[in-house]
């Protein structure tokens, strides 16, 4: 009933024969050892990859194009962009951390090319981090919410990027442009009741 419910959430225009279709297809015949009997076993994440999106993975490295399903995910260890041209959309999701610790998104490789876009991310040390030793080149941070974090967005040797129309807001600092961030658009953000500065 929960996967059917989240099923209905991500696409309200499914149909009962389109539901139980979908269901069929992924829920793989499992053979009880003791008794002999096989059941249906549900793949939730074979279900929601056939509707198009992923279910985010805590701790997980994306290094290639992903769209999450828009859920809210509790996340202590966050997820990591690990390679260059990366498209990481979150598409609404909420990536939750606990007790303001560790990073809801990071690339901490050089990584050039990556766009962070649609993403909702509170509750860490860090909402969004995006650093490495050398310059990374034209990364986007866009269309995305980063609240009740210590930090909202750092950003290290990150050049030539675009910071658009994201909500930063409630965190104790908004934007941190550390050592090496330089050529960069900031644009069309609404920075907000941060403690200490917006930017």
């Amino acid at each position: 009933a929960g996967v059917i419910a989240l099923m209905k959430q991500y696409n309200p225009g499914l149909t009962v024969d389109q539901i139980v279709n979908i269901l069929k297809t992924y829920s793989p015949k499992v053979v009880d050892s003791g008794n002999g009997l096989s059941f249906a076993r549900v793949d939730a994440r074979a279900i929601f990859n056939s509707l198009g999106c992923e279910i985010a993975e805590n701790g997980a490295t994306y290094n290639s194009d992903v769209k999450f399903c828009p859920y809210k995910y509790y996340l202590p260890g966050g997820i990591k962009v690990g390679a260059n041209n990366a498209d990481l959309n979150c598409d609404g999701a909420n990536l939750i951390g606990t007790n303001k610790a560790g990073t809801g998104i990071s690339s901490i490789g050089g990584f050039d090319n990556i766009v962070i876009n649609k993403c909702n991310v509170e509750g860490y040390d860090k909402g969004i981090f995006v650093s490495g030793a050398t310059i990374s080149m034209n990364n986007f941070i866009t269309n995305s919410t980063m609240e009740n974090n210590k930090q909202g967005l750092i950003i290290k040797n990150f050049q030539s990027g675009r910071i658009s129309n994201n909500i930063i807001r409630n965190n104790t600092n908004g934007i941190t442009l550390d050592s090496g961030s330089t050529g960069n658009e900031i644009f069309n953000n609404d920075l907000v009741r941060n403690n200490d500065y917006d930017l």
